[in-house]
């Protein structure tokens, strides 16, 4: 499972005005920092590019619970260490969590053009990606509240972050 926090992402809603300038000049006309939807610093951005858990090609966007367990030893699996390794870097601090994900219905709430984020570790910077069309976003409150960004199933989500779409 790879996790970005929930401050360090934000989303660009699609607006037809504004994907029309992208896409006349190459260039988002105001900064995705300005205009884009954030979340709570208790969220983070979930992946789990193996599917194992959750959907390869969706990212769930949910309160964070970290488990009260040292960094040594924080992954039973190898597998697991070594996804977040690459994601982060070898020099990273890697913890362990569970995601708080809802029990309630999926509401389609929007489509997303964009999404940026900022990664900690070794491979700290900050990244941007446009989607080549704009994606679904499902708000669903249930016990907890989360959102859901749904990908095409041929997305490319791994340790380099979001490569396709």
């Amino acid at each position: 499972m790879i996790v970005v926090k929930g401050s360090e992402c934000v989303l660009r809603e699609h607006v037809t005005a504004d994907r029309r300038y992208f896409e006349e000049h190459g260039e988002w006309e105001r900064d995705i920092d300005e205009v884009g939807m954030t979340f709570p610093e208790e969220f983070v951005v979930a992946h789990d590019p193996t599917g194992e858990f959750l959907r390869p090609c969706d990212f769930y966007i949910a309160r964070f619970r970290p488990d009260l367990v040292p960094v040594d030893g924080a992954y039973e699996d190898q597998e697991s260490h070594t996804l977040a390794e690459r994601f982060y870097g070898s020099g990273s601090r890697i913890s362990k969590g569970s995601l708080e994900l809802p029990d309630g219905e999926w509401q389609r709430v929007g489509r997303i053009d964009e999404i940026g984020y900022r990664r900690r570790g070794d491979r700290k910077a900050r990244y941007q990606h446009t989607y080549a069309e704009s994606v679904p976003l499902f708000e669903c409150k249930g016990r907890s509240r989360a959102w859901r960004l749904r990908l095409p199933v041929s997305c490319i989500a791994d340790e380099r972050g979001f490569v396709r779409p």
